[in-house]
C-alpha cells in the first residue's frame, strides 16, 4: 500500500478546516479557541467512499469476530419517551486511527442535547434532514483505542414517542485516517434507539382516505403513506368504481415529483400513480401525496357506495429500498344526499381552484361550519359576527367562508350569522 506523502499536521489542518466550512454553511457557532485554530489552517475537503462498505448496528456495534477490517461504527441504546439517551461513535483498527472527519444523520423526531469527546462539531439541517459534522483527531503518536468511545452524541427523545426506533447513521465519511494514510476498505455501522414504553405506533403502510360526496360533483380521494416520514417513492396501480368518471386532468401531485396514467383493462378502470422526492427528503405521515377527483353519478344516491383500491403496488420504499411489510387501506365513495341539486342541504361541497380554474380538492362540509369543528353551533353565528365586527375576516379559513354562507347568495355576511343563530334555536333538520 502506498504511503502519501503528507504530515499529521496537514491532516489536522484539512479536517479542521471541514468543520468550519460545515459551520459556516450553516451558520453554526463553534468554540472561540477552535474557530480561531480553524482559521489559522487551511486545507481541502475530499470526500472518500472507495472501497466502503456499509453495515447496520442496532445496538452493539459491528461483529469483530474473525475480522481484521477497518471499521468507524455507532452505538445505539434503548430509550424511553423524554429520555435523552447516548450514542456512542467507535472505531476499530488495531489501535492505528488517529483522525476522522464524518457526517452523521439523526432522526429528524430527535433533538441533539450535547456532544462530549469531539475536537470540534456542528449541527445543520438540510431539506428537512438533521445531520452532525464531526471532526476527531489525535496528536503525537497517541491513537484512538478500539472498542472505546471516542465520542458521545447524546439525543432528546419526543415525550409524546412512540414504541418505534430512531436511526443515526452516517451520510459521509470525509476522512478515516491513521498517522501516515487514509484506510482503503473500511465498513461502516450505523446505530438505531429503540423506543419502548410510547404510544402505540402505526401500522406502516400506504391508504387511500374515504370520503363523501355528492351526486354529480367532485370527490377527492387523497392517497397518504404511514411511514414515520421514511417514504421516499411509490409506484402503484388503483383500480376504481367504474361509475366514477375520472380524466389525466383530475389527478394531482400535492407533493414530490411523479406521474400518472387513467386507463382502462378487460373492463376495468385503473390509474397508474408514480411518485418520488427529488429534495433527498421523505412524504410527511398523513399529507396528500396525491389526490384523485372522481366525479360522481348525476343519479346518486345515499344508498350507493363507490370502491377505490389498490390493485398492485410495484414499489413502496424508503432510501434503503423497498420497506418489506406494510398494509394497504383502500377507500370507498359514499353519497351523502339524494338530491343533488337540493338549494339549502345540510351539508355543502367546498372546492378549491388552481390559476387555471381547475378543481384541485373537492371536499364535502357541515352547513354553516364556520369555524371548521365539523358541526353547526350558536359559536359559528358568534365567529362570524366577531370576524365582522373585528374585520378579521381572514382569521376565518376558506373553507370556513364557504361554509358559513349559509344561504348560498355568495355573500359572508350578518345575515349568515343571524340565519345560523335562528336555525339552531328552532332545531329545523333543514335550512329550506
Amino acid at each position: 500500500m502506498k504511503k502519501k506523502n503528507n504530515s499529521n499536521l496537514k491532516r489536522i489542518s484539512a479536517v479542521l478546516t471541514t468543520a468550519l466550512m460545515a459551520a459556516s454553511a450553516v451558520g453554526m457557532s463553534v468554540s472561540a479557541s477552535s474557530a480561531q485554530t480553524m482559521k489559522a489552517l487551511k486545507g481541502t475537503r475530499t470526500v472518500k467512499t472507495a472501497g466502503r462498505t456499509t453495515k447496520k448496528s442496532k445496538s452493539t456495534g459491528i461483529n469483530f469476530e474473525n475480522s481484521s477490517e477497518q471499521s468507524i461504527y455507532l452505538v445505539g441504546n434503548d430509550a424511553k419517551p423524554n429520555d435523552v439517551v447516548e450514542v456512542d461513535l467507535r472505531t476499530h483498527t488495531g489501535n492505528t486511527c488517529n483522525a476522522f472527519d464524518v457526517d452523521v444523520e439523526f432522526d429528524s423526531r430527535l433533538e441533539l442535547d450535547k456532544v462530549v469527546g469531539a475536537s470540534s462539531y456542528a449541527q445543520y439541517d438540510m431539506n428537512g434532514r438533521k445531520f452532525i459534522t464531526i471532526v476527531n483527531f489525535q496528536t503525537g503518536l497517541s491513537n484512538y483505542q478500539d472498542e472505546t468511545d471516542i465520542v458521545k452524541l447524546y439525543f432528546k427523545v419526543p415525550k409524546n414517542a412512540e414504541n418505534d426506533y430512531y436511526d443515526v447513521k452516517f451520510s459521509q465519511v470525509t476522512t478515516f485516517a491513521n498517522e501516515d494514510e487514509e484506510y482503503e476498505s473500511y465498513q461502516v455501522g450505523n446505530a438505531t434507539i429503540n423506543v419502548t414504553g410510547g404510544v402505540e405506533k402505526k401500522a406502516t403502510g400506504l391508504a387511500l382516505k374515504s370520503v363523501k360526496g355528492l351526486a354529480g360533483h367532485y370527490a377527492t380521494v387523497d392517497l397518504v403513506s404511514q411511514s414515520n416520514n421514511r417514504c421516499e417513492s411509490f409506484d402503484i396501480l388503483v383500480e376504481y368504481d367504474s361509475r366514477l368518471a375520472l380524466d389525466n386532468d383530475d389527478v394531482l401531485i400535492n407533493s414530490g415529483t411523479g406521474s400518472y396514467n387513467v386507463f382502462e383493462q378487460d373492463g376495468k378502470n385503473y390509474v397508474a400513480l408514480v411518485g418520488f422526492r427529488m429534495d433527498g427528503g421523505a412524504y410527511t405521515d398523513g399529507e396528500s401525496m396525491m389526490a384523485l377527483n372522481f366525479i360522481l353519478p348525476e343519479d346518486a344516491t345515499e344508498d350507493d357506495e363507490y370502491e377505490v383500491k389498490i390493485a398492485d403496488v410495484t414499489t413502496f420504499a424508503d432510501e434503503n429500498g423497498d420497506i418489506e411489510k406494510y398494509e394497504l387501506t383502500d377507500a370507498a365513495i359514499s353519497v351523502y344526499e339524494k338530491k343533488a341539486d337540493e338549494k339549502l342541504g345540510e351539508y355543502k361541497l367546498f372546492q378549491k381552484f388552481d390559476g387555471s380554474g381547475k378543481v384541485v380538492a373537492s371536499v364535502l362540509g357541515v352547513r354553516g361550519d364556520a369555524n371548521g369543528d365539523n358541526k353547526t353551533t350558536a359559536s359559528d353565528a358568534a365567529t362570524i359576527a366577531n370576524a365582522l365586527a373585528n374585520r378579521k375576516i381572514d382569521l376565518i379559513s376558506e373553507k370556513g367562508i364557504v361554509l358559513g354562507d349559509v344561504d348560498d347568495n355568495n355573500k359572508f355576511d350578518v345575515m349568515d350569522a343571524l340565519k345560523i343563530a335562528r336555525h339552531k334555536a328552532s332545531r329545523a333538520k333543514s335550512w329550506g
